[in-house]
């Protein structure tokens, strides 16, 4: 739990790099986190990585469906990527 929480708190003070690495530690040792893997979509957000951050609150969103908030920040950032054929159709399945 170390992990989290201290990338808990350097997310919340903006050091975005340092919890990122904490969060890592955390998350390869429980890697089924809903809590976690959404503290890393916020992270990546954060450091403008937009794929990473689409992963990271899918992963978040396939282990805990209660977080219906995460349908919305899904679409609205795959709506900000790059047009590819791969981004057009996981858009289009989200959007649906």
């Amino acid at each position: 739990m170390l992990g989290f929480n201290f990338g808990k708190l350097y997310y919340q003070i903006g050091e975005h790099k340092l919890a990122k690495q904490h969060l890592a530690s955390y998350l390869a040792v429980k890697e089924c986190s809903a809590p976690g893997h959404r503290l890393a979509g916020q992270i990546a957000e954060a450091l403008s990585d937009k794929e990473c951050a689409v992963r990271c609150y899918r992963r978040a969103y396939d282990l805990d469906s209660q977080q219906r908030d995460l349908v919305f920040k899904i679409c609205t950032l795959l709506c900000e990527l790059p047009s590819t054929p791969a981004n057009q159709d996981l858009q289009q399945c989200w959007l649906e």
